[in-house]
């Protein structure tokens, strides 16, 4: 490869992340939080950058500075904010972002994730998120009740929207989302528990969806939807924190399958599933936000 044919593979690398730089420098503060290694990478570091990422027209937040306000970054910012123990009232006003997030929420009880109004059962858990961690009460919460339950298939797992195929990812969004809405008492959670058990093979790890191989990723999600609904002990613990150390690579971080390399996304939801299962010397987690469970410093006030 030639010097210019290089130069151009990196920049294509740095594009293709770019717009997502708060979610991932949440991902590496949060893996050190976690790990009781706070000061390693201090939330506290990327203020500067969730100024940057305040969006004019909206208060809500962008992914990185020039691009446009998205509930996933916003939720990312809040998260942030909640690890260096900042008021978000430090950054911006926190009313237009309240109101900017309630404006996500659809009256038929769906959440878009921006100004293109696409509905996705993964930016109603960003919203409901989001105002929990602003300590605001949900809006049209039996609406948003009343569709997530609607999202649920026979088979027992969630989609993105009604209908959808179930898939672990989007199950943890819904089932999260209902219990921020104290409404899991909706769904048919025997069901859901048969098939997020189904989801665990002989090995210890997890799959997204049947037929598919085992991510690592999916300990987080199918585990985390387990203790919402209080079936933690369903969890195989000490095969899957075995399954889950055999992808820690050489680097130190963990990747999605034994023979692939490691990356930020897989390492942060790992080392969280790591947390769920009580693994030594790790700060308790909450399956509900992936965030440590510690006093904070509200972004509320």
């Amino acid at each position: 490869m030639s010097d210019s044919e290089e130069s151009d593979e990196i920049h294509w690398k740095d594009c293709m992340f770019e717009h997502m730089l708060l979610t991932g420098v949440f991902f590496g503060s949060n893996i050190c939080a976690i790990l009781k290694r706070e000061a390693a990478l201090p939330a506290a570091l990327f203020i500067p950058l969730i100024k940057e990422c305040v969006c004019v027209s909206s208060n809500a937040f962008s992914g990185n500075k020039g691009y446009g306000a998205h509930v996933l970054y916003t939720y990312s910012a809040l998260q942030l904010l909640y690890l260096a123990q900042k008021k978000l009232d430090d950054i911006c006003e926190r009313q237009n972002v309240i109101n900017w997030l309630e404006s996500r929420i659809q009256p038929d009880g769906s959440c878009t994730g921006d100004e293109f109004n696409l509905a996705d059962t993964r930016f109603t858990y960003c919203v409901l998120a989001s105002l929990h961690l602003l300590g605001q009460p949900i809006r049209r919460q039996q609406n948003i009740s009343n569709y997530i339950a609607r999202c649920q298939n026979d088979d027992g797992g969630f989609g993105m929207s009604p209908g959808s195929e179930s898939h672990g990812g989007q199950t943890f969004c819904c089932i999260a989302s209902l219990s921020l809405c104290d409404a899991l008492e909706l769904v048919d959670l025997e069901r859901l528990h048969e098939w997020l058990l189904e989801r665990q093979d002989s090995s210890g790890g997890f799959n997204g969806r049947p037929g598919k191989t085992c991510d690592a990723c999916y300990a987080w999600w199918i585990g985390a939807s387990l203790c919402i609904i209080g079936k933690r002990p369903s969890i195989k613990k000490h095969a899957t924190i075995s399954y889950l150390l055999e992808h820690q690579r050489a680097n130190g971080g963990f990747s999605p399958t034994t023979s692939s390399a490691a990356d930020l996304f897989h390492t942060h939801f790992i080392v969280a599933a790591l947390a769920l299962l009580e693994y030594p010397d790790m700060q308790p987690i909450d399956p509900v936000t992936c965030l440590p469970l510690r006093e904070p410093s509200n972004p509320s006030s």
